[in-house]
């Protein structure tokens, strides 16, 4: 099994969790593999997948991509027939969701595509609590969901047919339908262990994780050490270039965080504006473009007060129409909803 997590200290950090069956299944999916959740009844017929981007250009990032999976021993390379899956692995090329009604994603229910992420609302009410100068300190894992391993009777699903030659997949690919619950499992159980190692206070955002500590106290740093050392035994290796902290000023998920003044920011307000203003006098747009403007309002939403109010009938109309190329009409309550949004949403 290639991955760099280690099943022994797994099981020997976790032998004071209260819940045996849920350490029982995190250990053995570390020594075993995952399974994905997948089950062939419920998909149509298996086809070809419609690959929508233009295969010539990305020759190179699919070389190369493959070359790094192949010396990290995530991939290997098969030789004669092998079971393939209709949909290729690779998430420069193509997605785990097409063709629809025959796709991996399809054959996955979507009660396993549940996550409970964390709020940026916690981290502020942190910080609020902690009071002005508050520390903070950020990290983040490296490779994610490859860390993961897939277990035997379920790799044929993430099959790559490339140039010829085929590849079997031993990880997570990102556009998985479970891949997140997996990872969040792992990921909730691992901060469980850092705080029984010291670490005071943490919240992780899929591989993404912040502490606050109180200002001069040290708590921040302790916090963040302790969590490096959990990562560090259990396998789990973080991202170097994204440490940052202790700070008082931090950018964490594209959000600004600023103790010394308590305030949220938006670093990309002038981006939004600019989008805003391309909306302003449209009267129809197509699901693709509506969906687009909807995530970075959302994204917005963790920094703009009395938010979700104005977004929940911009988010209602893209509901009406299920192509994502099918167009909208705009009415006249959702155009002052985006004019709101103009002008006193993103000041």
């Amino acid at each position: 099994m290639i991955t760099p997590l280690k099943w022994q200290e797994w099981s020997r950090e976790l032998e004071e969790h209260p819940d045996k069956e849920w350490t029982e299944f995190l250990v053995r999916g570390i020594r075993q593999g995952f399974r994905l959740g997948y089950n062939q009844s419920t998909v149509t017929a298996r086809g070809q997948s419609g690959i929508m981007y233009n295969m010539a250009k990305l020759s190179m990032a699919v070389n190369e991509y493959l070359r790094e999976e192949l010396e990290a021993k995530r991939v290997w390379r098969v030789e004669g027939e092998s079971q393939k899956s209709c949909v290729m692995l690779i998430p420069l090329v193509v997605n785990q969701s097409a063709p629809k009604g025959s796709s991996i994603n399809d054959g996955i229910d979507r009660r396993l595509a549940r996550v409970r992420h964390m709020s940026m609302d916690d981290v502020v009410e942190r910080i609020l609590n902690l009071g002005v100068g508050a520390e903070i300190a950020k990290a983040d894992v490296s490779k994610a969901y490859r860390n993961v391993p897939v277990h035997p009777e379920d790799r044929w699903l993430l099959s790559i047919e490339w140039d010829g030659q085929v590849f079997v997949d031993g990880t997570l690919p990102f556009d998985l339908r479970s891949a997140p619950l997996l990872f969040m499992a792992l990921g909730d159980t691992v901060e469980w262990v850092a705080r029984r190692n010291g670490a005071r206070w943490l919240q992780h955002c899929i591989d993404d994780v912040v502490t606050v500590g109180r200002a001069g106290s040290g708590e921040c740093t302790r916090s963040m050490e302790a969590f490096k050392e959990t990562h560090a035994l259990l396998g789990m290796l973080l991202n170097a270039k994204n440490e940052e902290g202790p700070a008082e000023v931090l950018n964490f998920l594209d959000i600004e965080l600023d103790t010394r003044k308590l305030e949220v920011r938006l670093p990309w307000l002038k981006e939004l504006r600019k989008k805003l203003w391309e909306w302003k006098g449209r009267k129809k747009c197509c699901k693709r473009d509506r969906l687009s403007i909807i995530g970075l309002l959302n994204h917005a939403c963790k920094a703009v007060p009395a938010r979700r109010s104005f977004l929940r009938r911009i988010l209602d109309l893209s509901m009406t129409v299920s192509k994502m190329d099918w167009w909208l009409r705009l009415k006249a309550a959702d155009r002052a909803d985006l004019e709101w949004w103009w002008r006193f949403g993103v000041l």
